[in-house]
């Protein structure tokens, strides 16, 4: 998304890599397609995952039933490192970890903080 421009050409460019307009139709495309993304990664993982683990949560808060139950297996990575009463723990714990990664941005090139 970072596009400047360069001395008297009025045209912008990528600043990562020069040879690449930023007013063509082709960059305005993906940069829309990038910035729907941006939304669906954060938004959507965490709701899948969540919408999968509420679908069987009365299941998932009985151990026996959980260790049983051929069909929680699909969904076994979600919450088989977690006791049965924290069965949403994953979505939680992707959130978190969104966010950290997410604030990195503001850590600028050189700087402690």
């Amino acid at each position: 998304f970072n596009c400047k421009t360069y001395g008297d050409d009025e045209t912008e460019y990528m600043v990562s890599d020069q040879s690449l307009s930023c007013n063509t139709e082709e960059h305005k495309t993906y940069s829309l397609y990038a910035a729907g993304m941006i939304f669906v990664y954060p938004i959507g993982i965490p709701l899948l995952y969540f919408g999968l683990l509420w679908k069987d949560r009365e299941k998932l808060r009985v151990k026996a039933e959980r260790d049983k139950n051929k069909a929680l297996v699909k969904t076994g990575f979600l919450w088989d490192e977690y006791i049965d009463k924290y069965w949403w723990f994953e979505v939680f714990d992707s959130l978190r970890r969104l966010s950290q990664t997410g604030l990195l941005i503001f850590v600028f090139r050189g700087k402690a903080s």
